[in-house]
């Protein structure tokens, strides 16, 4: 079975979440964000202990989501934002905007043997 990815993309404001399979989601970058993004991935019938979460790394924006993740045991990946934009450009994808950047970690993290927290 296939680990499911979870790409974020991290802004001060907010988080683009993007699930390969079912699409992408805005929440906020709070806590109560974190909760309904937890919610949500629920409601796609994610089986929140197998799934991996891959973001960029932009410090104090990214910090408290990887945290989140990491203290409910989930495995997380903190990616570079240039690799996320050269691996777009990888694949020839030459739109650029939040959710294509969250979509694009669903992919990076099962191509590419990221580090996760530890």
């Amino acid at each position: 079975m296939n680990t499911p990815v979870v790409g974020i993309d991290v802004s001060k404001k907010k988080l683009d979440v993007a699930l390969l399979a079912e699409g992408t989601k805005v929440v906020e970058n709070s806590p109560n964000g974190f909760a309904e993004m937890e919610s949500w991935l629920v409601k796609q019938k994610v089986r929140l202990p197998e799934i991996h979460v891959c973001l960029e790394s932009t410090g104090v924006y990214s910090e408290p989501i990887a945290l989140y993740w990491f203290d409910k045991g989930i495995k997380v990946s903190l990616v570079n934002p240039n690799c996320i934009k050269s691996f777009g450009a990888s694949e020839n994808i030459r739109n650029k905007n939040d959710q294509v950047d969250a979509a694009l970690g669903c992919p990076l993290a099962g191509a590419t043997p990221a580090k996760s927290m530890e």
